[in-house]
């Protein structure tokens, strides 16, 4: 899979602007978004950047376990906080898949612009969902329960996230809770681990919130 191209920029606004995000509810993020463009753009760069000096993406794991996954079978995908909605392209091959992008802000035509928290979609719509970097906002446990709510019975999840932003087993157990069972975690270096999950019914006390508030060290 190709890298995108990284672009000089403040790696210090990038890191002021992603813990910021993690502190506001989506809409929050939205309207932050909607009222200073340059929030979103040099949020978006310093992503693109930060990922590229990764020694692997971890969309090109998600692309592999989806390819996995479905083989030859008819899958409806939602790529949920999809960026650039890459995944799409990447799967462009496989005419057994249909994927739809999803995001705050729309990069491209075919990329619906909405709050994650809030699909406007009917529920069982999809076969998998997919949320690679993208579980962002203080609301995020939200955006887990869309997905669960969208995904067809026993759907696949698959969650790509910062290791600096989670303990993996409370995670797992947490999003048992939730309702979804962790079928296989990939963990292939230091910055981020891959998890699929299958849907099942929810169970217990949701919790408050699955990931960390990471706090970047003062350079």
């Amino acid at each position: 899979m190709k890298r995108n191209r990284t672009v000089k920029l403040d790696p210090g606004k990038f890191r002021m602007i992603d813990e910021m995000l993690c502190t506001l509810n989506s809409s929050d993020i939205l309207e932050l978004f909607q009222k200073d463009s340059e929030y979103f753009s040099i949020y978006h760069q310093g992503f693109i950047n930060q990922i590229s000096s990764w020694p692997i993406n971890p969309l090109s794991l998600v692309e592999s376990e989806i390819r996995r996954l479905a083989k030859n079978d008819k899958w409806v995908i939602a790529d949920l906080g999809c960026g650039q909605g890459q995944l799409a392209l990447n799967l462009i091959d496989m005419q057994n898949l249909t994927v739809f992008s999803y995001d705050l802000i729309s990069l491209r035509e075919d990329i619906l612009a909405c709050d994650i928290s809030h699909l406007p979609l009917h529920n069982k719509k999809f076969d998998c969902a997919v949320f690679c970097l993208s579980l962002i906002g203080e609301n995020h446990v939200n955006m887990v329960k869309e997905a669960h709510r969208v995904l067809k019975n026993q759907g696949i999840l698959i969650v790509a996230e910062a290791v600096n932003k989670l303990n993996q087993k409370d995670f797992i157990r947490d999003m048992q809770i939730i309702g979804y069972k962790n079928i296989k975690t990939i963990a292939p270096n230091s910055y981020f681990s891959l998890f699929v999950f299958r849907k099942i019914k929810p169970s217990g006390l949701e919790p408050s919130r699955l990931l960390n508030l990471y706090k970047y060290k003062k350079r």
